[in-house]
């Protein structure tokens, strides 16, 4: 009889390449402890790591409940690892309706800020401080944001763990040269096209900016996709900036390898892994002035910033990163990769959980 302690994982995402959950949370631990992966959608086509056993709905809440109903009753679980809201409701009810006593072995990894959530989202949030044993903010200003009631009244449920990035995912790939053109100055910005990202705002900033060799790359997908690529025609910057959609981790860190800089003109943050991921793919970053941005570079404060509110002000600092002298920019590069590879490492932040998971 095995006694390693057994986790079960739930998250939205199926196994793959770009899945946090399962490549950050469980595959670098899987020897460690029997893993269970539960995704809400259906599994992939990808090669899946044979240390982990795998249960997967149908894509709808009616068809994740059922096979949570069925894995609580059957299965012996000593954690139960939630990473996501609606995830984390739909396993409540499970619990609540067929074995209440699995509410004392849960965890829940908040992955955002407080003030990102829409107001369903932070009634689902609230239902699960209630419920939910312990909730790992993944960053100071990630906690800092949460309503301050909860943190009081429920002091003990909260932690923070602070987010830490996959370096042997970045070292996987190879070392390449500068952008498909290598006369040109490319801007890569990765993540969901949402109002949240100000995506328009980093079109603005780049025409207003008129680098003579400029090019602006936008990573990812979302619901302002068709609306972001008909105002980029309008502006008849079509030849000059590119959305490429959602592709493999892998090929997002080659387009971060490629790239000069990295912009981000969020809202809001949890903690933002694709920052980390940019400057260990060797890209510089201009970052929104907002807490989880500030906390990267925190007492250092090496990283450029800007006000989010002010296109004018993100569109002056592509023109000075742009004519920043190289010595410079290798200097920043060099204080960039001792900040990230000491402070946030994949490796600190396993260890937190894995005390949890003990009971530590």
């Amino acid at each position: 009889m095995s006694s390693k302690i057994n986790i079960l994982t739930i998250a939205s995402s199926n196994p793959h390449p770009g899945s946090a959950p399962y490549n950050e949370y469980s595959v670098p631990i899987s020897q460690k402890f029997n893993i269970t992966y539960c995704s809400y959608l259906p599994l992939g086509s990808i090669e899946l790591n044979k240390n982990m056993t795998y249960h997967s709905g149908n894509g709808s809440s009616k068809g994740l409940y059922k096979l949570l109903v069925k894995l609580i009753k059957t299965e012996n679980y000593n954690v139960v690892h939630l990473h996501n809201l609606n995830i984390a409701i739909i396993f409540i009810l499970a619990a609540l309706f067929n074995k209440p006593s699995m509410l004392k072995k849960t965890l829940f990894t908040f992955h955002t800020s407080y003030n990102l959530l829409s107001f369903r989202n932070k009634i689902f949030f609230a239902i699960c401080v209630i419920f939910i044993n312990k909730i790992a903010c993944c960053s100071k200003s990630s906690y800092k944001s949460v309503f301050k009631p909860y943190k009081t009244i429920f002091k003990k449920k909260f932690t923070t763990i602070t987010n830490g990035f996959n370096n042997n995912l970045v070292d996987s790939i190879s070392n390449e040269e500068k952008g498909p053109n290598d006369a040109s100055f490319l801007m890569v910005v990765v993540g969901r096209l949402v109002p949240g990202k100000r995506p328009f705002a980093v079109v603005d900033a780049f025409e207003a900016a008129n680098l003579s060799t400029g090019e602006l790359v936008f990573v990812g997908n979302g619901p302002l996709e068709d609306e972001l690529t008909d105002y980029i025609k309008q502006k008849g910057l079509e030849k000059s900036i590119r959305l490429v959609g959602k592709v493999p981790r892998i090929e997002v860190f080659s387009w971060m390898r490629k790239a000069d800089l990295f912009v981000s003109a969020s809202l809001g943050e949890g903690m933002p892994i694709a920052v980390l991921e940019a400057i260990a793919n060797g890209c510089l970053v201009l970052l929104s002035d907002i807490p989880p941005h500030r906390e990267i570079d925190e007492g250092l404060d090496i990283i450029p910033k800007f006000n989010y509110e002010s296109t004018p002000e993100l569109s002056e600092k592509m023109v000075q990163v742009f004519n920043m002298p190289m010595t410079q920019k290798e200097n920043l590069l060099k204080q960039y990769n001792e900040l990230v590879f000491t402070k946030y490492s994949l490796e600190n932040m396993l260890n937190k959980y894995i005390n949890i998971y003990e009971g530590k």
